[in-house]
């Protein structure tokens, strides 16, 4: 079974791994120079590496191999494949690499991403095996997550998914509670890719911007990783102008690295889907001598398919079938049968429609609708395997984390319930029905309690409104009581002259009266209470106009609670006329048209 390679490899996620610092000056030396040579040239360099490799056998045990791990490091980033394999396999020989498990893993872990490169298939799994058993003997969880998330990534693009999600899941506990960032990242990473295999885009899509938020400042290479598989989604999604904006930066920052290509394939693919026919050409043909040169028969195939489209598009009929062929060439190279191969054989039927071969046309056409038909079956196979695969990993982990919660109660209550012994005595048939019960009973107690709590809240709130409202009631009935006051105090006034019926209680009455009156203190109350309702009606005021004074804005009060002219004379002890002309001046500050109303503006504040 071959990789599917349309994703980037996921590099090791493992930082602060750098051994460099421990390394002697002179060493530190040689290798990066050997790795600015591959910058600059891309080959002639390894002498630089010997060099260093003979410095550090007359150094202490260690020294040697982690002069290896760096050596291998830049090889592969730098794209020196067989190099990359011969030195890792030379540090994994030295006579005390065994003595550093954590190195060891490392270098397995190198020779695992050599073979995924090179597409030795069968290799790629057992080399991630013995990193994770060496990085187990170092008891290095850093390590331990690497290697399973590693083996997830490569597990999905075998179409395993079922291990994908089971390595993934004993990954997560690990990498949650990591200081490493990236292996954090790398789970959604990992599970965008999957998304994306199972052509779920919207979750790729996802899952990708979760990546790239998450590693944002904090991790160059999975954030450019992350952002080249988020340009290949919103291609499927077709959306290439986001692809054209954005992947130019991710290809600058791999200026050197062979990733640079695939992220040189998504542009050429938003430029064809954008009707940039001839950009697409160009950047595709110049794609295609590069992957011709590493040998990347997917990325041959695709750029190939590309050139053909645009030939194709811009009416060079002959040339879009000669690229078409290559293209169907390339993929029939890959010995199996997908959805690319389709494509490439529509493509081929295609061109040789445009260049007037109808026979060949309908012969290509015929092989096509063959294929199709028998990947449909193995399709829908598949998909029926996954899903039976994500059922099973489903119910494993329920199963696991029902036990979990079981066997914390269970110990909790060992020393007196007596029924811990009897659903032991049941069997594990009957103890997982009785967990899952509970399980469930105990999350309906939390959602009912969660919806009585949201309840009270509700309740809660509604008696602040009301009594905010019921404040507001109150403080009108005081603007009530005081026209009543001010209007006993006149009658009290005529009684005055009145025969000396009342002259022993007029003294004692007025004062009560006057007492009872609203003073300013009862508008600082009214005040209080009217913005607690009004939501700082008084601020709004002043923030339109600072020349607003105190009396105005208890004018403007009164008006906002809908009080009749006559009404508010009353509460301010002056006549009608006054409170028109105090309306007047107070709409010539707040800056109104003769037209507008004071009132209806006061209530939209």
């Amino acid at each position: 079974m071959k990789l599917k390679y349309l994703f980037l490899l996921l590099p090791s996620l493992v930082l602060g791994q750098d051994f460099m610092p421990l390394l002697n000056e002179s060493i530190q030396q040689s290798i990066l120079a050997g790795d600015d040579c591959l910058k600059q040239n891309g080959e002639d360099c390894l002498s630089y590496y010997d060099k260093a490799i003979e410095m550090a056998k007359n150094m202490p045990d260690s020294t040697l191999i982690m002069t290896y791990k760096e050596i291998t490091g830049g090889l592969l980033w730098y794209g020196n494949i067989k190099d990359a394999e011969r030195y890792t396999r030379e540090g994994l020989a030295t006579s005390d690499a065994k003595s550093y498990p954590t190195t060891m893993s490392y270098l397995y872990k190198r020779l695992g991403e050599v073979f995924v490169k090179t597409e030795m298939t069968d290799s790629v799994i057992p080399a991630y095996k013995k990193a994770l058993e060496w990085a187990k003997k170092a008891n290095d969880y850093l390590q331990i997550t690497d290697a399973h998330i590693l083996m997830a990534d490569v597990y999905h693009r075998l179409g395993k998914t079922k291990r994908a999600i089971e390595m993934l899941t004993l990954a997560k506990p690990y990498a949650d509670q990591s200081p490493n960032y990236r292996q954090r990242i790398g789970i959604v990473y990992v599970m965008g890719n999957i998304y994306l295999a199972n052509k779920d885009y919207t979750l790729a899509k996802e899952r990708f911007e979760e990546a790239l938020e998450m590693s944002l400042g904090k991790d160059e290479i999975m954030y450019h990783f992350s952002k080249i598989n988020w340009c290949m989604t919103m291609n499927f999604l077709n959306q290439p102008l986001e692809v054209i904006d954005q992947l130019p930066q991710t290809i600058a920052f791999l200026e050197g690295d062979n990733n640079q290509l695939s992220a040189n394939t998504q542009l050429a693919k938003a430029f064809l889907l954008n009707g940039d026919y001839e950009k697409s050409l160009q950047l595709s043909l110049t794609n295609l001598e590069k992957a011709k040169t590493i040998n990347n028969q997917n990325l041959v195939s695709l750029n190939s398919r590309m050139a053909s489209e645009n030939y194709l598009k811009m009416g060079k009929t002959n040339m879009g079938l000669q690229y078409a062929a290559m293209a169907l060439n390339s993929e029939k190279s890959k010995g199996s049968i997908d959805e690319q191969v389709l494509d490439a054989y529509k493509l081929k039927a295609m061109a040789l429609k445009a260049n007037n071969q109808w026979k060949e046309a309908t012969e290509t056409l015929d092989t096509y609708q063959v294929l199709n038909d028998s990947l449909y079956t193995l399709e829908k196979q598949k998909e029926i395997l996954n899903l039976q695969e994500y059922y099973e990993s489903e119910v494993k982990n329920t199963k696991i984390q029902l036990q979990q919660e079981e066997i914390k109660t269970l110990n909790a209550k060992s020393a007196n319930d007596q029924l811990t012994k009897t659903l032991y005595a049941i069997g594990m048939f009957s103890f997982l029905a009785i967990a899952g019960l509970l399980y469930f009973s105990f999350n309906q107690r939390i959602k009912k309690n969660k919806a009585e709590r949201e309840k009270q809240e509700e309740i809660y709130k509604q008696e602040i409104e009301f009594k905010q409202k019921e404040l507001a009631s109150q403080t009108l009935h005081l603007v009530q009581k005081n026209t009543f006051i001010q209007e006993l105090k006149e009658n009290l006034e005529k009684i005055k002259h009145s025969p000396e019926l009342f002259k022993v209680e007029f003294r004692r009455l007025v004062m009560l009266l006057k007492k009872e009156s609203a003073e300013d203190k009862d508008w600082e109350v009214f005040k209080s209470y009217f913005s607690e309702v009004h939501n700082n009606f008084d601020n709004k005021i002043k923030a339109i106009s600072k020349e607003i004074s105190e009396k105005e804005i208890r004018l403007a009060s009164f008006l906002r609670m809908n009080l009749s002219t006559k009404e508010i004379a009353s509460m301010l002890n002056v006549l009608p006329d006054s409170v028109l002309k105090s309306k007047y001046r107070l709409k010539k500050k707040l800056d109104l048209d003769k037209d507008e109303d004071l009132t209806e503006f006061l209530n939209t504040l």
